[in-house]
């Protein structure tokens, strides 16, 4: 889920990242950065610089038609953008070029369609590109031409509640969140509420897990309409909050990044992670730096708030909903992080959650081991999908809410 405040920016100029020179500071681990658990002050940082990018996919004149809201975007076997776009859910594949090759999954609930795409990604193995339905609940995964290899339901795992897929892992072993099977039970009531979340690995048939972490994952409105006895729970997105990130990188590690710390978590395990090693040898490490407490604007929540309730229609709200809505406390500080990506050459990118109003998101850029490199500003407006060693997918969102794909090669700083 996407945090539910944004504000419109000044939209800027085209523009390419001037990036090619980390991937010499990935690689060979070279160059200034910081240690783990050092001041980000001291990184050095990257700026767009105003210029054409590679391709930009999603005008209604160009192959693409237009996009509704996009999920993701990845590049698959170097010669294919792969786009999920969730109205209409559906993948569009598109050549380095800019012209439509396929497209894939169509709404329904039958094999390879979809009622929404929550997420995509790259198969670890190479057979193609991976995307999750939330609401028919199963992960489809799809070749490089568009035909529909596999279907894995979500399964039921030990020691977690309403589990849903949030990443696939090599031989098919799932990532999965949900609620700690083991946590109390929550009683009715309105307000703000932080949500508790445990992150699992299980094989694709469930049954016995491998918990990885376990904490606050998002926070939420709820309001408590109905009677004492048959009480009904109605939950929305709080603005002002932030969201728990993962994602899957090389050789099956897997990254996890709280909104609420600053903090990467990595988990990986020895071995080829075959189905006769089960579920043993995962291990942990934790990467932490300096973040002071930024504070959250009052008022600015509030016309939030306001703002949310008349994008879900005030006279459609039950009763109570709204007033419950308007009389929520606002957050004293704002959220740490907001994303993260695993690159195929085992970095991660780790965004902070930005500024309200401002003009630049900013990703922090981190090596395998952990070890901060660079800061990467980009515009308010644009958000990286899929990171690569010499190119990057992004989603560029105009003043009117209209959504492209970018295509940026990196650049010498």
């Amino acid at each position: 889920m996407r945090a539910a405040f944004r504000v419109a920016a000044n939209r800027p100029g085209e523009w390419v990242l001037p990036l090619i020179g980390i991937v010499a500071l990935v690689g060979c681990g070279q160059g200034p950065g910081a240690g783990p658990g050092e001041s980000a002050e001291s990184l050095p940082i990257l700026t767009p610089h105003a210029s054409q990018p590679l391709l930009r996919l999603g005008d209604d004149a160009d192959a693409s038609g237009g996009f509704g809201r996009i999920q993701g975007a990845v590049l698959l076997d170097d010669t294919l953008l792969v786009v999920a776009d969730a109205q209409p859910p559906g993948l569009a594949y598109f050549s380095l070029d800019g012209s439509l090759f396929r497209r894939a999954g169509s709404p329904g609930q039958g094999p390879g369609e979809f009622r929404s795409i929550s997420w995509i990604q790259v198969d670890p193995e190479g057979r193609g590109v991976w995307a999750y339905d939330g609401s028919n609940r199963r992960a489809s995964l799809f070749s490089p031409v568009g035909e529909l290899l596999d279907e894995v339901p979500v399964p039921a795992v030990e020691g977690l509640n309403f589990p849903q897929v949030v990443g696939i892992l090599p031989h098919e072993v799932l990532m999965l969140r949900g609620s700690p099977a083991d946590a109390p039970p929550r009683e009715p009531a309105s307000g703000r509420h932080r949500f508790e979340a445990r992150v699992s690995v299980a094989h694709r048939d469930g049954g016995e897990a491998a918990h990885l972490w376990e904490g606050v994952a998002t926070e939420m409105g709820v309001a408590v309409t109905g009677t004492t006895a048959n009480p009904r729970m109605v939950q929305g997105p709080v603005p002002l909050a932030g969201e728990l990130a993962v994602c899957v990188g090389p050789e099956g590690r897997v990254a996890i990044v709280p909104h609420t710390r600053a903090e990467l978590h990595m988990a990986g395990r020895e071995g080829d992670g075959g189905p006769d090693q089960g579920l043993e040898g995962w291990a942990s490490q934790v990467t932490s730096w300096p973040e002071d407490p930024r504070p959250a604007d009052a008022d600015l929540f509030r016309q939030a708030v306001a703002d949310l309730i008349g994008q879900m229609g005030s006279g459609n709200l039950p009763p109570g909903v709204e007033e419950t809505y308007l009389a929520m406390d606002p957050p004293e500080t704002l959220p740490v992080n907001e994303g993260v990506l695993c690159a195929p050459d085992g970095s991660f990118w780790v965004g902070r959650y930005p500024e309200p109003g401002g003009s630049a998101k900013e990703w922090r850029l981190l090596d395998s081991h952990g070890s901060q490199i660079v800061q990467v500003h980009l515009p308010s407006n644009v958000r990286p999908t899929w990171v690569g060693t010499e190119r990057i997918l992004a989603v560029e969102e105009d003043e009117l809410g209209v959504e492209r794909v970018l295509f940026l090669e990196w650049r010498s700083p």
